[in-house]
């Protein structure tokens, strides 16, 4: 008799794990399929054009794809916190009506500080205020904040950085700013207006479009600035000129030189939405691999937990490798990768793919295999290319567009009025070196790039 209540209780025990679990499931469940139905409220009324709200969309669809995920393998915990993100998220951009994308525009992580125009003091930015009314920004250690302006033009502050907003959006000026201290990203649309940016004895005034990246090293001295794409005027020691695509500037206490910036590297593996599993360990191994057009002395690779990269798992930059190998814990993970210049300047960033490392066992994601090396053809041809090795120096030859700007590892090219080019560089290192050959059109920004690898005897 004994035995048999025995039974019954722990029959009854079980019978209520099972029914608290299944009404876990079922509430997870309900919600992930209201917050589906938000979502696809905001698809059906975002524009296609409206860069800030179809971010929004792919960030949000690709959580709830991880929710469901979760809810079958009975992670109700993750599931709730990341619902509460989404819902956060959804809640913010619906609040506002036709206008609710003002609501998103300021993104935040760790401290961020922001003065207000007339105020004197500095107060925690909460994410909700009106770009209009901020006077200067300021982020702390682990810190960063993106101010996403109309038409998908976004402005970033990474960690440690300060700014002072002298005009946002007014007349034709898109932004005015000063840095003080740290690194900021701009990234302007076509047809926004002027960007003027100040640092310590340096003017920038570039119109849009434009990317590129500035920094301001107070320890260092160090100042530079990093085109990407468009066009910008500079001015500094009553010296003056001009960057285009793929050239940085950086200024030292005793020098400024002039650096051509490598082409952004393109990621292989992890390929977008791979899944890594642990098995019965507490972390997967990964392994990243990533091609590069151009060879690249080190590259920085960077892994978040984060899809705005405000902290990183991972942060390296001394890199002269292809590939890495590492251990991760469960999670989901961003990452990219960019090169840098025989003077330490950044190029631009690859673009970003995300993936998951889960708790278990699975099918891993499978490797494809690498890429052939592929160089920009948006710029104006290189065709005809010759060159004659007469040690310590290289003759080259060929021929573009008439007009167009050639240079050849860094150094200008004489151009002929029939389109075809000569430069005599300096190769008196023997071994393996890097042929460049850059053709930029003056007048759009585009480039392309020839590049061979040659030995010097």
């Amino acid at each position: 008799m004994r035995n048999n209540w025995s039974k019954c209780l722990g029959l009854i025990f079980i019978w209520m794990l099972v029914a608290c679990g299944s009404s876990q499931k079922e509430e997870m469940q309900t919600r992930l399929a209201e917050a589906r139905k938000k979502l696809n409220n905001i698809k059906a009324q975002a524009s296609a054009t409206d860069n800030i709200a179809q971010s929004l969309i792919v960030d949000n669809e690709r959580k709830l794809v991880i929710v469901g995920d979760l809810i079958i393998e009975s992670d109700y915990k993750k599931s709730d916190l990341m619902l509460k993100e989404v819902d956060s998220d959804l809640r913010q951009f619906l609040s506002g009506g036709k206008n609710s994308v003002d609501n998103v525009r300021l993104r935040k992580h760790g401290l961020v500080d922001y003065r207000p125009n007339g105020g004197d003091a500095y107060q925690s930015l909460t994410g909700k205020e009106n770009p209009r009314d901020l006077a200067a920004l300021k982020t702390g250690v682990r810190a960063g904040v993106r101010l996403n302006m109309p038409r998908g033009s976004k402005l970033t502050l990474v960690s440690e950085t300060e700014i002072n907003i002298r005009a946002y959006r007014n007349r034709g000026t898109a932004l005015n700013l000063v840095l003080l201290r740290g690194t900021l990203q701009l990234d302007v649309v076509a047809d926004s207006g002027k960007v003027l940016v100040e640092m310590e004895g340096v003017k920038l005034e570039a119109e849009s479009p434009i990317k590129m990246e500035i920094a301001h090293q107070n320890l260092t001295g160090t100042r530079y600035i990093c085109v990407y794409q468009g066009k910008v005027q500079w001015e500094a020691d009553q010296l003056k000129g001009d960057l285009i695509d793929l050239e940085g500037l950086k200024w030292t206490s005793d020098s400024h030189p002039e650096s051509l910036l490598p082409l952004s590297p393109r990621l292989e593996y992890p390929e977008k939405k791979a899944v890594f599993f642990a098995g019965e360990d507490p972390k997967a191994s990964t392994e990243f691999h990533w091609f590069s057009p151009s060879l690249i002395s080190s590259f920085q690779l960077q892994i978040s937990d984060n899809p705005y990269f405000f902290t990183r798992v991972y942060d390296r930059s001394n890199l002269t490798d292809l590939e890495l190998k590492l251990d991760l814990p469960p999670g989901e993970y961003h990452w990219r990768v960019r090169g840098f210049s025989k003077d330490r300047l950044p190029g631009p960033y690859s673009g970003i793919k995300s993936f998951v490392v889960a708790r278990g066992a699975g099918l891993q994601a499978e490797r494809k295999k690498p890429s052939q090396r592929v160089l920009g053809k948006s710029g104006p041809p290189i065709t005809n290319v010759k060159f004659e090795i007469f040690k310590p120096t290289v003759v080259i030859s060929g021929r573009t567009s008439k007009g167009a700007r050639i240079r050849v590892n860094g150094e200008g090219a004489v151009l002929m009025d029939d389109g075809s080019f000569r430069s005599v560089i300096n190769m008196s290192v023997p071994g393996k070196q890097l042929l460049r050959i850059e053709a930029a059109n003056l007048e759009t920004g585009a480039i392309s790039v020839w590049e061979k690898e040659i030995v010097i005897p």
